[in-house]
């Protein structure tokens, strides 16, 4: 009798616990989900997020939720993500702000961009390229090169910001080139063409969406861009290996990552869905249209892979130029 109690007494406690216990990856999800944008809406990872965020939708049959936590290059909504249950509900639309510079640039940034994350996917890069003016002497990267050889820091850059991809694509384009440029940094893409047409810089380094519409209505030129290969967006401009700059890959990307220690069954689930649509006709049209590069989606390995070379690339580039936001 006495064990017979002891093992109902076991039972009933194994029964307890596994009703107070979590769902599993398996019954994932069965509530909304939110997906963490670190900017402001309206901007490209809003873009992207949302087109994803249906295809989960459509795919899981929960809603999509997405959460703009903008400030600190992204780090305020990165670190709310670090922070989150490991569960399936909370996830980051990362970029290199909050994926590298942050950290990197800001004091007491506090969460690591390798360890308090699991990374699903890469959706894609967008690179970043040299303009000038329409009116300007400059016609090819080598014009720009020779002309800063022969007159170190005289010639003026403008980017987005600092410590953006931009500002980093500047930095690299002096080191590859043993030029000297200097540096004026913008409050965003949306300055950056009004001080290239106004004359304010000499030339800018942006990513391609905010220059495409100004480019086509011809008043100003892409030189180059920093790309392994050239973007769909603007077929006729070279790389800048193909101009002689070997070296110089710049771009800014957008990915998913969960917090750390999100179940491998989940991870695989938001993979597979988000490369779905990243493949799609409605997808990669999205895509394009932001000027992302034809080499989209792929697996959580090959994101954790870029990852790291992306923190081993940009990390000495911002400690030996002093970099920070701070």
């Amino acid at each position: 009798m006495r064990s017979t109690f002891v093992l109902r007494c076991v039972c009933a406690a194994l029964l307890f616990v596994l009703s107070a216990a979590p769902a599993s990856a398996s019954e994932w999800p069965n509530r909304p989900i939110h997906i963490v944008v670190p900017y402001p809406p309206g901007g490209g990872g809003d873009m992207i997020t949302r087109g994803v965020g249906e295809a989960l939708t459509r795919r899981f049959g929960q809603p999509i939720i997405v959460d703009n936590k903008a400030g600190a290059t992204g780090a305020i909504g990165a670190l709310a993500v670090a922070r989150a249950p490991a569960d399936g509900y909370t996830f980051l639309l990362t970029q290199v702000g909050p994926g590298v510079t942050a950290p990197l640039t800001q004091k007491g940034i506090a969460y690591d961009p390798i360890r308090d994350f699991t990374p699903i996917v890469l959706v894609g890069q967008t690179p970043v390229a040299l303009y000038v003016a329409a009116s300007s002497a400059f016609n090819t990267v080598d014009d720009v090169v020779k002309y800063a050889r022969a007159n170190p820091n005289k010639l003026d850059y403008g980017t987005p910001g600092v410590a953006t991809p931009a500002h980093l694509a500047g930095e690299m384009f002096q080191r590859v080139s043993g030029t000297r440029i200097n540096h004026i940094p913008y409050k965003g893409s949306a300055s950056t063409p009004p001080a290239l047409l106004g004359g304010q810089v000499a030339m800018v380094f942006d990513t391609l969406p905010p220059h495409i519409p100004l480019i086509k209505a011809g008043k100003t030129r892409a030189l180059g861009v920093a790309s392994a290969v050239r973007s769909n967006s603007l077929p006729d401009v070279v790389t800048m290996k193909e101009a002689g700059l070997a070296g110089l890959e710049m771009s800014s990307w957008y990915a998913y990552a969960g917090p750390a220690g999100l179940p491998r069954a989940i991870v695989d689930a938001f993979n597979a869905a988000a490369n779905v649509y990243i493949r799609s006709a409605e997808g990669s049209k999205r895509l394009d249209d932001i000027g992302l590069l034809p080499q989209r989606g792929g697996t959580p390995e090959e994101f954790a892979a870029f990852l790291k070379a992306e923190v081993a690339k940009l990390e000495p580039i911002i400690r030996a130029a002093n970099i920070t936001t701070d």
